[in-house]
């Protein structure tokens, strides 16, 4: 709570915002956050700054208000193809090489846009991909856009934009992505719009990563001056978690005001080209430094675009999920009982998975599955849990199938069982799946709020609407701290206020 004016008003409310949100302002911010607070004041209905940081004291002020303070706070300005040289490395090298590593297995791309704001830094990414996989329809492709600010979640997925964010741009990408919307505007075009989700995030309060809000298996994960409205404490705390998103092949795209926070971080540094990029895993990259070109834009065609379908998960390799799972391992019925080396091996297969090693885990959880026949449910489940977090979502499957032949009655095995299909694509053996989990637990909140998000995607709003209240009727039974069984670590108050944030922004 603040104590004091006078003068100190600005360091009080720096550190109330700080404590809060996240937010650093240091003092030679300070200028703008005073800026910024006289706009805030405001549109709370008081005429000056002291008065608003008098009423901010008396501890009145709502969590849904703070977030509103944290709106204004952090600058929403953008533009398509920000950062030309990191576009043209994306599209010469990493995202050339990572379509040949996956082109021959499971076509799969995630891309994660954490505060993404407007849209703008998604839908260029939507563009890059459709320009670079001429048979994109043929892969499964995810670009996920989340933020804090629903006003900048309304406009991304409005996708209409003025000449601005057209700015350093070439006429080209306007012509073939976008169609006139009344005067000087442009829309972006179905196909690219549907590329495209987004979604309420607090990077700062939100669990991550997570199947249920899609923050898994990252291979390209962008969050560019987002982190310098941080402590470094809190960023520190953020790329850690973001190190738990990524693949082992995946990528961290910061802006170059940011990359002193990550010093001395599991992340690896690249140079290319006199860009900085952060990978996991070093050991599987060796590719020299390309020689990038300052120019802009990437070649292009001239073709018409043709309409992309929606995304799905590879029929072919799907269908065929029963035949990988070795004999003798499908037909398990029974728990093992494991001896004390399965439980250490086990411990530290829970700590590699932890802290973001998911290879390292997948070795000792392979090494367990098999020495038990496929009779440890929890190792399977585990092994179910690092294949997701790489992106092999197909020995995902493999797996939580083995778990749950093993444990049929298990509520928490059948809910990852549908939000792996779910993170495939397959929604209507999802929705099939996430019915049966509340046949089970009919009060179980994470799958209530699964099926609403899936009827939603659909079109099916009216029906995703009564899954969305029983949510929140749910919900009442909680306190805001409890954490929601089968949730990854969401509370009931972040869940509460996620789902108030989508009902508002759409």
């Amino acid at each position: 709570m603040l104590t004091g004016f006078g003068n100190n008003y600005l360091q009080e409310f720096s550190d109330y915002i700080a404590l809060e949100t996240g937010l650093f302002f240091p003092e030679e911010r300070w200028n703008d956050m005073e800026r910024n607070l006289r706009s805030i004041s405001k549109d709370f209905g008081y005429n000056d700054v002291k008065s608003f940081v008098r009423w901010i004291a008396s501890g009145k002020c709502s969590k849904e208000q703070i977030e509103i303070m944290a709106h204004h706070l952090t600058v929403g300005e953008t533009y398509f193809f920000r950062e030309k040289n990191c576009f043209e490395i994306l599209r010469k090298q990493l995202i050339p090489e990572l379509i040949k590593l996956r082109e021959n297995n499971i076509r799969t791309i995630r891309i994660w846009s954490a505060g993404c704001c407007t849209g703008e830094e998604a839908y260029s990414v939507a563009i890059l991909l459709k320009e670079l996989i001429p048979d994109i329809h043929r892969w499964s492709i995810s670009i996920l856009g989340t933020d804090l600010n629903t006003k900048f979640l309304k406009k991304a997925e409005r996708g209409i934009y003025s000449v601005w964010s057209f700015r350093e741009n070439s006429d080209w990408i306007q012509e073939k992505y976008f169609k006139k919307h009344g005067h000087n505007e442009f829309e972006i075009i179905p196909a690219i719009r549907n590329m495209v989700k987004f979604s309420y995030l607090n990077l700062v309060e939100d669990a991550f990563p997570s199947l249920l809000t899609g923050t898994h298996s990252i291979d390209f994960l962008f969050c560019r001056n987002v982190l310098m409205y941080f402590s470094n404490e809190t960023a520190r705390k953020i790329i850690n978690r973001f190190y738990k998103s990524i693949t082992d092949e995946g990528w961290l795209l910061l802006s170059s005001v940011e990359t002193n926070i990550i010093r001395d971080m599991q992340l690896n540094a690249v140079m290319i080209s006199g860009q900085t990029f952060y990978r996991k895993n070093l050991e599987k990259y060796h590719a020299a430094d390309s020689n990038v070109a300052e120019s802009f834009p990437f070649y292009t065609d001239e073709a018409k675009v043709d309409e992309l379908p929606v995304f799905h998960f590879i029929e072919e390799a799907k269908d065929n999920v029963e035949t990988i799972i070795p004999e003798g391992i499908v037909h398990a019925k029974k728990e093992a009982v494991p001896v004390d080396g399965d439980k250490e091996l086990y411990r530290e297969a829970t700590e590699d998975f932890e802290q973001g090693n998911y290879g390292k885990a997948i070795e000792k959880l392979q090494t367990l599955v098999s020495k038990n026949h496929g009779r440890n449910a929890a190792a399977a489940m585990l092994l179910a849990k690092s294949y997701a977090n790489q992106g092999n979502l197909l020995e995902a499957y493999n797996m939580i199938e083995l778990a749950l032949k093993t444990d049929r009655t298990n509520v928490e095995y059948h809910f990852y069982h549908a939000t792996i299909l779910q993170a495939a694509g397959k929604m209507t053996e999802a929705l099939e799946s996430f019915r049966k989990v509340l046949f089970l637990d009919h009060d179980l909140v994470v799958a209530h709020f699964a099926i609403a998000s899936i009827l939603q995607n659909i079109g099916k709003q009216k029906e995703a609407q009564k899954y969305y209240n029983n949510s929140l009727s749910l919900l009442e039974k909680y306190d805001d701290d409890d954490v929601l069984t089968a949730s990854e670590g969401i509370t009931a108050g972040r869940l509460k206020k996620i789902i108030l944030a989508v009902n508002h922004h759409k």
